[in-house]
């Protein structure tokens, strides 16, 4: 399964946005106002990928919140991955730098060749 995570780092909890949707692959999202059984859900389905696109939707001064959890899952994925990132968040920044050449900037459009290889 190619999974795209549509990670969103937002300011108001009852701030909603459609799904997106990549061909071949399967959506989930979560955002830093997550509950633990969402977020242990969306681990489990890192682990069953074969294949994982990550998209951080970040505002500037939201909190990392529940989405911090994903970090050590992401470290530890030996399968092709992608992150793409958008937004200008300080922290976030900071973190991604560790998966290096995996990161890039932009929107989702940047990564859809990745998931659709």
């Amino acid at each position: 399964m190619n999974l795209f995570l549509h990670v969103k780092l937002i300011s108001d909890q009852l701030q909603f946005s459609p799904p997106l949707v990549i061909s071949n692959a399967t959506y989930t999202d979560i955002d830093n106002f997550s509950e633990a059984t969402v977020v242990n859900t969306c681990l489990q389905a890192i682990d069953n990928s074969e294949k994982l696109l990550v998209y951080f939707d970040c505002q500037t001064n939201a909190e990392l919140g529940s989405v911090m959890r994903l970090f050590n899952k992401m470290a530890q994925y030996k399968k092709p991955m992608k992150i793409v990132y958008t937004g200008d968040h300080p922290v976030m920044i900071k973190l991604l730098k560790r998966f290096g050449e995996k990161v890039e900037t932009g929107g989702v459009g940047v990564a859809m060749g990745f998931i659709e290889d």
